[in-house]
This record gives structure tokens, sequence and C-alpha cells, in this order.
């Protein structure tokens, strides 16, 4: 979003807030400083991030604004206001904006703009103080290129003596996306997402389509449209028992080429990790194996050939290009050894080793060919106010 657009979400959060001033509105806000370091002389995916060099001191630098106002009894709007450290500047978005209507006190329906419910932080994984990591594990949250949708949504609500239940079926579209060089969008999202809640942590299982997702690049001057559908299908668990902390989430990526694409993918995949953690005190270190597989391998095509498809007179790679890129297809394993040190409930500082290894001719999330394995040092202060 450019700064002229960025002004006018400003400006259109404080209409909203001096246009229901009679009513019940809350301020909230939250933050992440963090400096990365190690092996990036190439960059690498996370989430949908990239990572290298000129980014060290700006990947996990984030700061985010909320707004929840009751209008009355039933209605409430939130808002949440995004500024997210981006390889060399910073990128302004509208993540939440949506009506919610409480239809009875275990149904509400909501409207408007809202997190893509794929994985297990998907509402939260851009406050960094809700989860043990620096940042999230790529090998699940790089496989899901969408983060919001428009649509709308229903939340269902069931009590039980030991545990709570949430039902929540969505339907919508995700909007226009620049990422990795490329636009996306998708015509339609669908999908259920089942929560089950314990006094000791959470499940949640979630299948969702993204159809007509289109992602157009430009080669030499010339549009070319990777269009397909998505299936996802997955699982998550956070689990804590006296000191004890589990956390292990699995996603499986299904693609349907569309006729109309100028390109055929082959990047259905498996992401998975694990994480053990044990607390001590107010620390909380911890170990996570993470990895990804698929059914289809990589291919290197050194610079100056061709792309299937497409003639040499529109198109020859300007230096060695994996297909499917990276930010389709990755395979690899890594290993992230961590601690959490919580001065607050409201501040928390991380630090953390990784060790990536691509897999099966793969350069895993790195966009050129890292070698055997790298390492990563990161640390970072997360807070909310």
């Amino acid at each position: 979003m450019n700064r002229i657009a960025s002004y006018f979400s400003m400006a259109a959060l404080l209409t909203l807030a001096s246009g229901i001033s009679s009513a019940d509105v809350e301020f909230s806000g939250f933050a992440s400083a963090g400096v990365v370091g190690g092996d990036l002389d190439v960059p690498l995916l996370s989430g949908r991030d990239v990572i290298g060099e000129s980014s060290s001191f700006g990947a996990d630098n984030t700061v985010g604004v909320q707004v929840a106002a009751n209008v009355n009894d039933d209605i409430s709007v939130k808002v949440q206001l995004l500024g997210k450290g981006t390889v060399d500047s910073y990128s302004i978005s509208a993540q939440w904006a949506y009506i919610s209507y409480e239809v009875s006190p275990s149904v509400s329906v909501r409207m408007g703009r809202m997190s893509f419910p794929a994985v297990l932080f998907s509402e939260y994984q851009e406050i960094g103080i809700s989860y043990p990591w620096v940042r999230n594990p790529m090998e699940v949250y790089s496989v899901v290129p969408l983060a919001t949708y428009s649509g709308m949504d229903i939340l269902y609500a069931i009590e039980g003596d030991n545990m709570s239940w949430a039902i929540q079926p969505f339907i919508g579209s995700s909007p226009g996306v620049q990422a990795l060089g490329a636009t996306g969008d998708a015509e339609l999202a669908f999908g259920i997402t089942v929560m089950a809640n314990t006094d000791n942590g959470k499940l949640s299982v979630t299948v969702a389509n993204a159809n007509e997702a289109n992602f157009t690049f430009n080669l030499g001057g010339i549009d070319a449209t990777l269009s397909m559908d998505l299936t996802y299908i997955s699982a998550g668990i956070e689990y804590e028992l006296n000191n004890l902390l589990l956390i292990s989430e699995v996603v499986k990526k299904d693609i349907r080429n569309n006729p109309k694409s100028d390109f055929t993918s082959i990047s259905d995949m498996v992401g998975y990790y694990l994480m053990l953690g044990y607390r001590v005190g107010d620390f909380l270190p911890h170990f996570t194996y993470a990895g990804s597989k698929s059914d289809h391998g990589s291919a290197v095509l050194p610079a100056g050939s061709t792309l299937p498809g497409v003639p040499a007179s529109v198109y020859t790679t300007p230096a060695d290009m994996i297909i499917p890129s990276n930010g389709e297809l990755f395979l690899q394993k890594s290993y992230t050894l961590g601690v959490r040190y919580d001065f607050s409930s409201q501040s928390a500082f991380k630090l953390e080793y990784q060790k990536i290894i691509p897999d099966d001719e793969s350069w895993g999330v790195y966009f050129a060919n890292p070698g055997d394995s790298t390492s990563i040092l990161s640390f970072a202060v997360d807070v909310v106010f």
C-alpha cells in the first residue's frame, strides 16, 4: 500500500473512532522488533516475507493497532492496521476490517476483511507474543499464500463441561496481492474450521479451498498466468500440561491446474512441525523439528534456459532458476533451538538458532542454491499494549 493509501487508512480509522464516540471503543496494539543474521547471502521465504541481508534489521519488525467498538448490544466493529518490515521498506495494510452481528449468545456472523483461517495461528500470526518462536515455522506457514480474504463467516460456539467447541464456516474472495514478483488473487475462497478448547490448550482442523487462484508474472514484457484451484487440509494442536508445552501442525496442499493457465504446476506438498518446550519460571526453552515433502520434485534450469511452453524470443532465464519456484514447492527439513523469556504478561524476549537442510535437489525456501545446509540466528522483542 502506498503512502497516500496509508493516510486514507489512518483517516478511516480516526473517522470510525470519532463516528462511534458514544459507543464502547477499545484501542490496543502490538509490536515486534528483531535482528536476524547468518547465511543470508541468498534470500529466503518465510511465510509471505522475504528475508535477506538487506532485511537483517527489518524482517521481524512489526507494529499493529487494533480498534474494537460495540455499536450496540448486537453489533460490533473490529479493525486491525498492520505495518510490517519488508526487504527495503514498510507496508501498511488493513488485516482486519469487519462487522460482527450476534444472532444469539452462541451464534455470530462476521462480514468484511478477515484472516484466512488455514493454520493454527492464522488470526494471530503477526502478533509475535502469541507464540514461542521469533517467526512461525516456515515449513507450514509458507505453504499458504493467502493471509486475508473478504467475505463472511459464521461462528457457532458449543459449551461443554470440560471442553468448548467452535465451528466456523467461511466464504469470500482473496483480493489482489503483490508477492514474489507476481500479482495474485482468488475468485472464491471457502471452507470450514472446527476448534476444540480446553483449559490446557486447543485442537483445530480446517478444510479450505481457493478456486481460480491466479498468479500473473511479467516475462519479457508479456504477462503469463499460473491459474489453479487450491485445497488445504490442516490440523494443529497446542497443549500444555504442568510445565510441558507441545505445539504441532500439519498442512496438506493439493493443486488442480486450470485449462486457461499458461503454466502447469506440480506443487502439491505437505508441511509439518513438532515443537516441545518446558517452562522454567519465566523462561521457555524449546526445540522444533519441521519438514516439507512432496510426491513431485524440483528441477533446476541453468541460466539462459527457456521455460516450458514459453518461446526463447519471449523469455530466457537470466540466472539459474528452480521449477516449480520455491514460492510453490520447497522441500527441506529444519531444526530450531530457542528460548523465550517473559519480562511480563505484555512483553517477551526471544532468541533462537535454526539449521535448514534442503531435500531432494530442492533449494528449500531459498531463491538460489544455498548449498547443503544453512544456519540462521534470530532474536526479537515482542510487546502488546
